[in-house]
């Protein structure tokens, strides 16, 4: 629905699950789990969903934006450990994020963690 209220649209014919505005409010990222549990994101008026990161861990789940990029758990993955990345929106990049590469598993949900300046 949009934030204005009005009529709810639906932006994606493909399912998605945990959506998560972007800080300006133009584009929502989602978790695609048909294709490859990837992070699509779409503009909220409309339009064709893009891949932004993956393949992402399928459980536990949780991203975080930020207006630089986000941070996502991706593998590999040892039943022990998972790996936070970030994505940079200008650049692309996609790399482990800072200061946080690896947390120990089931200890702490992704989505408590403090997260590391940019």
């Amino acid at each position: 629905m949009p934030a204005a209220g009005g009529t709810p649209v639906q932006l994606t014919t493909t399912g998605g699950a945990h959506p998560i505005a972007s800080i300006d409010g133009k584009t929502l990222y989602y978790r695609s789990d048909r294709d490859a549990k990837e992070i699509r994101g779409i503009p909220v008026d409309g339009g064709r969903p893009v891949t932004v990161a993956g393949p992402t861990h399928g459980w536990p789940f949780s991203f975080a934006v930020t207006a630089e990029g986000l941070f996502y758990p991706a593998p590999p993955h040892s039943g022990k450990q998972r790996f936070v990345r970030f994505v940079n929106f200008k650049s692309g990049e996609n790399n482990p994020g800072r200061g946080n590469p690896a947390v120990p598993f089931g200890d702490e949900c992704l989505s408590g963690w403090p997260l590391p300046a940019v």
